[in-house]
């Protein structure tokens, strides 16, 4: 078996040279954090930090969502499971030679520079989203790279590889314009290649650079490899003059996407005869496409030193859009043709065209393209040259048929965006307000243009705001605020207009009703939910708009706005769509998560409550078994608290509290309590704004249930009185028997023992006089518990035998778990040790069946004690570590195992 991880790029994990899926989102940062730091300590503090991008939440919510962090990464993980608990912290044991970063760590001491620098795959954790963990660990480790690729073209200096270097310098000096070592690097190589005039003209570079931005001269070693220049300069012959297209636009300074810029650029810069590279960038209206287009294009200027050629195809312009046959006249005049020497015949232009490109290196770039036949006869032969398209959409044709490799362009990082502010504005503006300008940042939603009109807005003010004007954008349309008035170039809505007006009628309505969705993102079977048509159809329509980087599929099958996008689509929807239409679609997709969550309630447990609106259940999803009922809660968690504060805000009061409540199971097996507490409180609220003694019993049951698993047990106490009136009330016994099996567990684990049993004994009266043998099993239960409790163990061992033997035809690996647990309770306090430990193993492989943590937790907790007191401290310790990886950092099972394995 064998492990590799990498960080040195993408987050890697790979067990038998298979790749480990990790989780999106604070498991990604969490494993990140934890192998920058690989066999050390990380405190949970800086984790904390790291997970929440410096603004957590209480610290002991942060904690507490750190434990189940932990918890989801280690069951992603598996048998690669290296994450390990210690006092203050967590630490990632890692095998040795298994991490590229330790790797490349050791070959650079070897001074193996070259071979080390191969391990590097791209920037660090680039699909690690947390601006503070890169500002704090992935920083040094970028500085650390560019010190070992100066100590590696130090060393082909010295082995005499002057003029293989060149090109990487000059590339080098571009990006790292204030670095000194590079340029000297770089005078040095065009030295020794006999190019004495060019190393010249770069020190010159440098010079007035190092004193136009820092007002310094360059440093001492710089300036004795000058003067050496100096002493051995011959002046160069004159050659003939040459004129090579310079044809890209003038552009505003380029900030962020080093990882993108990286691989455009290794791409563009291999052209050789055998091949054409073409990079196709494509990205929403405003995200940056042509900027960076044009940023790859001038820092490659010495890969093609026989020019560049730009044109606008003005693909979503206003005005028409321009086609080949214009730019090709355009471009053959550019290389030298004389206007009258111009073929007139499109073909024989075309042919031209290639036929001057043969045996010249030039970048072509093709800006604002509609379709690859737009492309098709500007694309030089197989040539040393290369081509880069920028368009809106993904233009399939192009990668078809000429190999075109893709990038879609996102939004900024949250440093990134702050980095343009700072460009325009200045740093001092930005240093005073730091806050506002992260808020602005938010607030254009890490949008180029958007972060760009902001800036020209409020450097267009005698004095700068950053507060004031974050307020006022926020309190006006952000889409009409965002423009420069009089330039539609410069025009977020604008912007929008054109790709929206190139859609067809089917697909301007499904943009504009996915504007209505709350959430993160929308699932293929929900979006055909609110559009109220087939998967199939749904399908389609996402991709078609997904092709127009309209809407973006953020993983398989799940598809999302970015934010402004999505601010658009829902003004498009009031503008175009009448109230009933949105409140329709709105319906059908509540009704889809509400029906579907049920349909996971009754495979989970062995209930299922009444709370279907039944109006569109047949478009709920079904599961075959329990993990694809848990995989579905888990992924839509989000979505599901979104549309539950919808419906509470959108009048919705049916759905507010019939939606939690649907999730009744999942809550009861996730303990999740951050998510769970507060959506269940939504549906408490909604379920007293209506006449329904069901609403009225259900959603403060549940929350009552969720409030004595958080330990609340005085809330627990008070919901679970609410759910008992109403149940009364309805003349529900069965839930009135239930209820008070309930309370009777909350008044157990506030020691009320005595009182409990009242309880319980009223309910299991109630439950037999309705032949309700499950609910009596269940009430059984809890009351061996308490027997336990009062030293009564021979009185619990016979209550748990009734309990178990209640249900035995019944399939509920939940409930046969926990009862099975407390059966090895009583056993264990009568004293029959063997059959206790029988019973915990049952109740073990019950709960893991039920994916229910905090059952098997409990039984490895109940397990340990009973190992201890029979002298098997090593037993003991293994299930107590085990324990705490299963249940709540925060509760007070875990501080109780802590103290007993600190006493082991």
């Amino acid at each position: 078996m064998s492990v590799e991880l990498g960080v040195l790029g993408p987050l890697e994990v790979r067990f038998d040279n298979r790749a480990v899926p990790i989780p999106a989102g604070r498991a990604r940062v969490l494993l990140a954090a934890l192998l920058l730091r690989a066999n050390q300590v990380v405190p949970v503090d800086n984790l904390v930090d790291w997970l929440w991008d410096g603004t957590p939440p209480t610290v002991s919510r942060a904690k507490a969502t750190l434990h189940m962090v932990v918890r989801r990464l280690r069951q992603a993980l598996g048998p690669v499971n290296i994450v390990r608990t210690v006092a203050g912290g967590y630490i990632a044991d890692v095998p040795p030679g298994s991490l590229d970063l330790h790797r490349y760590r050791a070959l650079v001491e070897q001074r193996r520079y070259a071979e080390a620098l191969e391990l590097w795959r791209g920037e660090p954790l680039s699909d690690v989203l947390s601006d503070s963990l890169h500002r704090d660990e992935v920083a040094p480790l970028l500085e650390e790279h560019l010190a070992v690729t100066e100590q590696r073209i130090d060393a082909d200096l010295d082995a005499g590889r002057a003029r293989e270097l060149v090109a990487e310098l000059r590339l080098l000096t571009s990006r790292y314009p204030l670095r000194e070592r590079f340029w000297g690097q770089l005078v040095r190589a065009l030295h020794e290649a006999d190019r004495q005039a060019e190393a010249l003209a770069a020190f010159e570079a440098v010079r007035v650079r190092l004193a136009d931005e820092l007002g310094i001269d360059p440093g001492r070693a710089l300036r004795e490899l000058h003067a050496k220049v100096l002493a051995g300069h011959v002046a160069p012959e004159r050659a003939n003059a040459v004129v090579v297209p310079r044809q890209l636009p003038p552009a505003a300074e380029f900030v962020g996407r080093a990882d993108v810029v990286a691989e455009l650029t290794a791409l563009l810069s291999t052209a050789d005869s055998a091949r054409l590279p073409v990079a196709l960038i494509s990205g929403a209206p405003g995200i940056g496409k042509t900027a960076l287009a044009v940023h790859v294009a001038r820092v490659l200027r010495d890969d093609f030193p026989d020019g560049q050629l730009f044109a606008d195809l003005r693909g979503h312009s206003p005005s028409s859009a321009v086609t080949a046959s214009v730019v090709l006249p355009r471009f053959l005049r550019a290389l030298g043709i004389a206007p009258e020497d111009v073929p007139g015949d499109p073909d024989e232009q075309a042919s031209l065209y290639r036929s001057l490109l043969a045996d010249r290196r030039v970048l072509v770039l093709l800006d604002n393209v509609r379709g690859a036949e737009d492309v098709r006869p500007l694309l030089p032969g197989q040539s040393g040259c290369a081509v880069v398209v920028t368009s809106r959409e993904v233009l399939p044709g192009l990668i078809a048929a000429h190999g075109a490799r893709p990038f879609v362009i996102e939004p900024l990082r949250r440093h990134e965006s702050l980095a343009l502010l700072r460009g325009v504005l200045g740093v001092d503006v930005l240093d005073a307000e730091p806050a506002a300008a992260a808020e602005l940042a938010e607030t254009c939603a890490h949008w180029p243009l958007a972060l760009r009109i902001a800036g020209a807005h409020l450097a267009g003010r005698p004095a700068l705001d950053l507060a004031g004007y974050v307020d006022e954008l926020r309190r006006e349309d952000r889409l009409d605020a965002l423009a420069i008035e009089g330039d539609e170039k410069l025009a977020m809505r604008a912007a929008f207009d054109l790709s929206y007006v190139g859609l067809d009628a089917e697909a301007r309505a499904a943009f504009r009703l996915l504007g209505l969705v709350p959430g993160d993102d929308i699932s293929i079977a929900a979006a055909a939910a609110l559009l109220g048509g087939e998967v199939r159809d749904a399908r389609r329509l996402l991709r078609s708009l997904s092709a127009a980087n309209l809407v973006l599929e953020q993983a398989a099958g799940r598809f999302a706005l970015h934010d402004l996008l999505r601010e658009y689509a829902a003004a498009k929807a009031s503008a175009e769509d009448d109230e009933v239409t949105r409140r329709d679609a709105m319906r059908r997709l509540l009704d889809f998560y509400t029906d579907t969550a049920l349909n996971g309630t009754a495979l989970l447990r062995r209930l299922r409550p009444d709370v279907s609106t039944g109006t569109s259940r047949e478009r709920a999803l079904g599961f075959t078994d329990r993990r694809q009922a848990l995989e579905w809660c888990e992924v839509e968690q989000a979505n599901l608290a979104a549309a539950t504060r919808w419906a509470a805000e959108s009048g919705f009061t049916e759905y507010a509290w019939r939606l939690p409540v649907a999730q009744w199971a999942f809550f009861d097996l996730a303990k999740r309590f951050t998510e769970s507490i507060p959506a269940l409180e939504i549906a408490v609220a909604a379920a007293r704004s209506v006449e329904d003694l069901t609403a009225a019993s259900l959603a403060p049951q549940a929350l009552a249930m969720t409030y004595s698993d958080a330990e609340r047990y005085d809330d627990a106490i008070a919901a679970y009185g609410h759910a008992l009136d109403a149940r009364r009330r309805a003349g529900d016994r069965r839930g009135e028997g239930m209820a008070l099996n309930a309370l009777a567990i909350c008044l157990l684990r506030r020691q009320e023992s005595e009182r409990a049993i009242e309880m319980l004994e009223e309910s299991r009266r109630i439950l037999v006089e309705i032949g309700e043998q499950y609910g009596e099993a269940i009430t059984l239960n809890t009351l061996s518990g308490a027997l336990v409790g009062m030293g009564r163990a021979d009185e619990a061992v016979a209550v748990s035998l009734e309990a178990l033997r209640l249900v035995e035809d019944i399939r509920d690996p939940v409930v046969n778990g926990r009862l099975l647990d407390n059966y090895g309770n009583a056993l264990a306090a009568a004293g029959r040790v063997d059959d206790a430990l029988e019973a915990y193993r049952r109740a073990r492989a019950q709960a893991v069946e039920a994916r229910d943590h905090t059952t098997e937790g409990a039984v490895l907790d109940n397990l340990a004690r009973t190992l201890s007191a029979m002298g098997d401290v090593a037993g003991a310790r293994e299930s107590w570590t085990t324990a705490l990886t299963l249940i709540p950092e925060t509760s007070a099972a875990a501080s109780r195992i802590r103290a007993r394995l600190a006493e082991l």
